[in-house]
């Protein structure tokens, strides 16, 4: 059983602000087999925007983050997933804040892509379906 799917978005705007704008999408989202059994894939790819904030005392810059997913059932009981987040680069945020006569800046970023990967074994009998 495949199931690929297409482009998913949501667009959010910030209670305080409607000057913010978040955007989320799952770009791409494949599924193979049958969930939680031997041999079943799941790879996602996801893109997340935020928009500039502002508050007055201080302001963020826009930033995009992304990420890559794949789990696989090793078992019935024992599957894997392996991420890595920001493969197409690591996005950096400035900061400012302003206080009286003071204006100070701050960049951050982080520093390239991060890799993690987690098994789990599940205790219980597995599931029929």
């Amino acid at each position: 059983m495949v199931a690929p799917s297409g482009i998913f978005c949501s667009n959010n705007r910030s209670a305080a602000t409607k000057r913010r704008a978040r955007f989320s999408c799952r770009l791409f989202e494949y599924r193979d087999g049958i969930e939680g059994r031997r041999g079943a894939d799941h790879i996602q790819l996801r893109l997340r925007y935020n928009g500039p904030f502002d508050l007055g005392l201080f302001r963020l810059s826009s930033f995009a983050t992304s990420n890559i997913s794949w789990s696989h059932a090793f078992a019935d009981r024992l599957s894997g997933v392996l991420t890595v987040s920001e493969p197409f680069g690591s996005p950096s945020l400035r900061t400012t804040f302003l206080s009286g006569d003071v204006v100070s800046r701050q960049v951050d970023q982080v520093a390239g892509p991060r890799i993690t990967f987690s098994l789990t074994y599940s205790l219980g009998p597995p599931t029929r379906r």
